[in-house]
């Protein structure tokens, strides 16, 4: 395999007109962009850890987030996420952790707190959105930003449609297409 020149991963050279705290986010969105999520962790951590306040850090908890997500470590990845949602829930990396926190509960079977994440994902979003989920016996279509209470979502499992509601108390109820 040819190795890459040295200068390919160093910090990009300084630029007067580049504040620091700018140099440091970018170079840290450098690294994730060229998928070395390992040590673009501790560049956005160091971010995070020297300039506070400033207004890169939701972009910077996002991506430690897809960092942790890549690297197969669903806790810290969903802990960074969470932070962007409680702490920037109106800015624009708001609607993408909602939607990686969703797709998080929807891979560990808690369709209810998946479906309620898209929700908010949704709302974040000016399109709408449509979520599929292919497993081997079950296909989920979900139109996310019209859901709403008491509307069906159909699914199919095993050949069998099937009906999904939100009902008043956020839970699933499901019923077979014929009792629909």
């Amino acid at each position: 395999m040819p190795r890459l020149p040295l200068e390919d991963f160093s910090e990009p050279p300084m630029r007067e007109s580049e504040a620091p705290d700018r140099r440091q986010l970018d170079y840290a969105n450098a690294l994730f962009t060229r998928k070395l999520y390992d040590l673009a962790i501790p560049e956005y951590q160091k971010y995070l850890d020297d300039y506070r306040g400033y207004a890169g850090r939701a972009n910077a908890y996002f991506s430690l987030g897809e960092c942790y997500r890549n690297l197969k470590r669903p806790s810290s990845a969903r802990t960074n996420f969470q932070k962007v949602l409680s702490d920037y829930g109106d800015g624009e990396f708001a609607g993408p952790s909602a939607y990686a926190l969703a797709e998080m509960a929807f891979t560990e079977k808690d369709y209810a707190g998946a479906l309620l994440l898209f929700h908010r994902a949704a709302a974040k979003k000016r399109k709408p959105v449509i979520f599929i989920w292919r497993l081997p016996r079950l296909e989920i279509r979900i139109p996310i930003a019209r859901m709403h209470d008491g509307q069906r979502h159909l699914f199919s499992l095993g050949g069998e449609e099937k009906s999904m509601r939100l009902s008043n108390t956020k839970r699933f109820r499901t019923k077979r297409k014929s009792q629909l």
